[in-house]
């Protein structure tokens, strides 16, 4: 990861350029703005503050930058580049898929199941966090798909 210092109005990179870093806010705040079809009008799309991050969406699906990100006021921003940022999304998605992939091997009704199988239901599943006391479902409620 590299730091990057902006001055107030500074580019961290522009509309339509390739993704080549993932930004992370460390101090002061970045502004992103999008021209639509081709107009030379900007609209403000998300201000990013310290712990904010940006920049992601490009790499992750190999697109053109869709927005322009310039500071607000002057930062100092981390970049971490392309390689690898991919390379801790891998990393981090395969040990979430093997995590829940045990999980579910231990449940009786999935006994029966092939590994592939496994890891689709795996890749299928979202998580969700509740509090003590919060009501998961009621008896005789209706079921979601």
């Amino acid at each position: 990861m590299s730091k990057v210092v902006l001055k107030r109005g500074e580019i961290a990179f522009t509309q339509g350029e390739d993704g080549d870093h993932f930004y992370v806010v460390d101090k002061g705040s970045v502004a992103c703005f999008e021209r639509r079809d081709g107009s030379e009008h900007e609209t403000l799309v998300h201000t990013y503050n310290p712990g904010g991050t940006f920049g992601d969406l490009s790499i992750m699906y190999n697109t053109p930058r869709a927005a322009t990100c310039r500071a607000t006021t002057e930062s100092r921003l981390y970049a971490l580049p392309r390689k690898a940022f991919k390379v801790i999304v891998m990393k981090t998605t395969i040990e979430k898929r093997l995590h829940i992939k045990s999980l579910l091997q231990n449940v009786e009704i999935f006994k029966e199941l092939k590994e592939h199988e496994f890891s689709k239901l795996a890749d299928a599943m979202q998580e969700e966090a509740y509090e003590e006391g919060d009501v998961i479902c009621r008896q005789g409620d209706v079921g979601q798909l």
